[in-house]
This record gives structure tokens, sequence and C-alpha cells, in this order.
């Protein structure tokens, strides 16, 4: 039961790293993202819709082809992730900027923002999961073509 609150909670903790630095640093310096962040930031600009709201929704979908490939376990890591970067993203919005200086700086914005996503993303996949979909954890696979960096065995995504 304390190994099952741990994981949990190292999952919570990733979404709330990456919505942090997702809200505080790189949304108020107009920094983006690739891949599913970076449409949840598209659909800000051009939307006005919150990625609280668009994340989980894009998510979704992603995780279902997840989920066809991982499993089960995988999908219930994910979709923890995802709700809780949603609702720690809409926190910081109630909050408002912390960090409103580093608009001023990108470059600084975009090395700490970084510091944020990749340690947030880092927790959740670490814990079996993935967050924003910036990295999905690839499982036993045998094939030998697919570079060491892409197996799980070896500790990175």
């Amino acid at each position: 039961m304390k190994s099952k609150l741990k994981h949990i909670a190292i999952i919570l903790l990733g979404s709330c790293i990456l919505a942090f630095g997702m809200y505080n640093i790189h949304d108020q310096a107009k920094i983006t993202e690739g891949g599913v962040l970076g449409l949840i930031l598209l659909f800000q600009a051009w939307f006005h819709i919150s990625p609280s709201i668009i994340g989980p929704v894009l998510d979704g979908i992603c995780y279902l082809i997840g989920w066809k490939v991982l499993g089960n376990r995988f999908l219930r890591n994910a979709i923890l992730a995802s709700c809780g970067f949603s609702l720690f993203y809409r926190c910081f919005e109630t909050i408002g900027p912390i960090f409103p200086e580093f608009i001023k700086n990108p470059i600084i914005a975009a090395i700490l923002g970084a510091c944020f996503v990749g340690v947030g993303v880092g927790l959740v996949v670490k814990e079996g999961g993935a967050c924003g979909v910036a990295a999905i954890p690839v499982h036993h696979n045998p094939d030998p073509f697919v570079p060491s960096v892409l197996r799980r065995e070896q500790g990175a995504v």
C-alpha cells in the first residue's frame, strides 16, 4: 500500500512540476513545445482554450494508441498524470504568474522551462506513464534495430 501511494505521489509530483513550468515559464515567455504539448499551447493561443481543458482531450487520443501497445498499467498511469496536469495547470492559472520577469529574458526562460518540463515528464515516465505525451516509454522491445535510447531496460526514453 505504501509503495502504491508513493507511485501515485511521484506521478502527481511530476505532473505538478510540468504544469508549473508550462504555465509560469513557457506560457508567460511565449515559448512553445513540440508534439502534443505544442498543440496544447497552439489551441490556447488560437482558440483561447485552456491547457487544462484541451490537454486531456489530446492526451486521450494518444493514450488510446499507447494502451493498445503498452497495456492497462500504462493507461492508468497516463490518465492519472494527465488529470494531475490539468488540475495543477488550472490551479496555477488561478494563482497567476509567479515569474513574470522571465518574459524579458527568453534564453533563461527556455533553459529553466526545459528543466521543469524535463524533470516533470521524467518523473512520470519513470513510473511507467506519460504526461502530455512528451515521452511514451517503450516496454520489452525485442527488436535489435531499435536504438538503445528507446529501450526501457536501459532507463532512458
